[in-house]
């Protein structure tokens, strides 16, 4: 029987086992900047050209990001999560996104603030790549404030921002993240304050570039004459200043990474932190929601999904009694097909653990997800791996499948159990008269008679005298 994937339930050319998304016909996978779950931290000092009070705390930001990939690796959607911990200093700025893809690519764009509805945003008309303006002034999101915001004083709640951007399938790096999220005046769209990979918009005033402190050149921008940006990225949650306090001294060591260029004191956010240098109440940052995955489509059993017409024997998804989703081996061919691997065990060494259970290999299911499949099954199927004439199938709904959604072994407690049970060419070696009381895993166990079946935990034989060899066991 074949071993390959067998099933596409969304049809999006990826197969169900590594479908991440495995009823979503537009996603087969995600990608996440930092991390799944994590958010990073953007510090913006907002006084650019000028180097000023160097506290980077002007705007203080978490983010996260998102990206539904489909079977081909390419982009269809990503989902970005800002979360505005703090406004400082006294400029209105607004908060802006650019992302690495075609505009022309866009098939549209949203943005939810809190528990707000979300409303549609429309890209800019004169940037190639996705440009969009998010929030025309940053202190609209604090009720309106002036002066510094959760830099000093009590703290404010956050704001939390969902971008939600649906794509053609398009590539996408996510080297690059955190991408291009940047701020520029409320009253001047052309003074512009961006991370130093980038150049500005299409309306950026590019004759700030060389002025007052500013040291842009050789593909860095908005950085000082210390190799210091304006906009420092911290891949996780970072405490940040007071209003007023240099960034030097809550970091003693980012100079030295600045001078660097990056190359050395990478873990300045982390090393030699001087606390008594941060904001001392700021809002927890919130993570960011993880995808809600569909997992409805997917069939509760390998029969289920013959139903559905499933035809190729192979790998499968299935969620028996409405459990996780885990991956079976199907036989959609042997004796009407339907079949569910539940145990497998080789000619030697003993049963493995309990998990995906390897055709022609060792284990077995949970013992959860076996009951659940004895429960709407009705028969019980035995062969030996190596050579399928040697079997035994249970007569429906009598004594060994009733065993399994007990967790029992197939012979235990024989009281009623003979011959009429079992069809199929071994026969002769189903023992039913030795009184077994084992449980799941041990499939079988004629209590060492000669001419009985024994599949149990450490070997698996069809006449105890003879020799063992590799066998299954599955239900339907």
């Amino acid at each position: 029987m074949a071993s390959a994937w067998a099933q596409d339930t969304d049809l999006d050319a990826a197969d169900d086992v590594v479908d991440a998304a495995p009823c979503d016909g537009g996603a087969a996978g995600w990608a996440f900047a930092p991390a799944e779950g994590q958010m990073g931290t953007l510090l913006f000092e907002d006084q650019w050209p000028a180097v000023e009070d160097e506290d980077f705390n002007d705007l203080v930001v978490g983010y996260n990001y998102r990206v539904a990939l489909d079977a081909q690796g390419l982009a269809v959607a990503i989902t970005a999560t800002f979360d505005v911990l703090a406004v400082g200093g006294d400029f209105n700025n607004s908060l802006n996104l650019h992302l690495p893809v075609a505009t022309a690519a866009v098939q549209g764009v949203t943005l939810q603030i809190d528990a707000q509805a979300a409303t549609a945003l429309q890209p800019s008309g004169t940037d190639s790549e996705l440009t969009v303006a998010l929030v025309s002034n940053l202190r609209s999101l604090f009720g309106g404030l002036s002066g510094p915001i959760n830099v000093s004083g009590p703290a404010s709640q956050s704001a939390l921002l969902t971008v939600h951007v649906a794509l053609n399938p398009t590539a996408i790096d996510m080297s690059e993240a955190p991408f291009d999220i940047f701020i520029a005046r409320s009253a001047d769209a052309s003074h512009q304050i961006h991370r130093s990979p980038y150049a500005g918009t299409s309306s950026m005033d590019q004759s700030l570039f060389g002025t007052a402190d500013d040291n842009s050149g050789a593909g860095r921008y908005f950085v000082d004459t210390r190799n210091l940006p304006f906009v420092l990225e911290v891949p996780a949650a970072t405490p940040y200043t007071q209003e007023g306090v240099s960034i030097a001294r809550l970091f003693p060591r980012i100079l030295n990474f600045a001078a660097s260029g990056g190359l050395s004191d990478a873990d300045y956010y982390q090393s030699q932190v001087d606390g008594t240098a941060a904001y001392a109440t700021p809002t927890a940052v919130r993570a960011p929601v993880s995808p809600s995955v569909d997992t409805s489509c997917l069939p509760a059993s390998c029969l289920a999904a013959q139903a559905a017409g499933a035809t190729q024997s192979g790998r499968y998804l299935v969620t028996p009694g409405g459990l996780a989703p885990l991956e079976v081996h199907c036989n959609m061919t042997d004796h009407g097909g339907g079949w569910t691997l539940y145990t497998a065990i080789p000619a030697s060494g003993g049963l493995g653990g309990a998990g995906v259970v390897p055709l022609g290999g060792n284990g077995y299911l949970p013992s959860a997800y076996a009951q659940a499949l004895a429960v709407a099954g009705s028969q019980v199927y035995l062969r030996t791996t190596t050579n399928h004439g040697r079997y035994i199938i249970s007569t429906p709904n009598t004594t060994p499948i009733v065993q399994l959604r007990n967790l029992r072994t197939l012979s235990a407690n024989p009281s009623g159990h003979n011959d009429a049970h079992w069809s199929g060419p071994m026969l002769a070696q189903m023992w039913y008269n030795c009184g077994s009381t084992g449980n799941y895993p041990y499939v079988y166990w004629a209590c060492n008679n000669s001419n009985g079946l024994h599949f149990n935990l450490t070997w698996s034989k069809w006449v105890y005298t003879g020799g063992t060899e590799p066998m299954e066991a599955w239900v339907r």
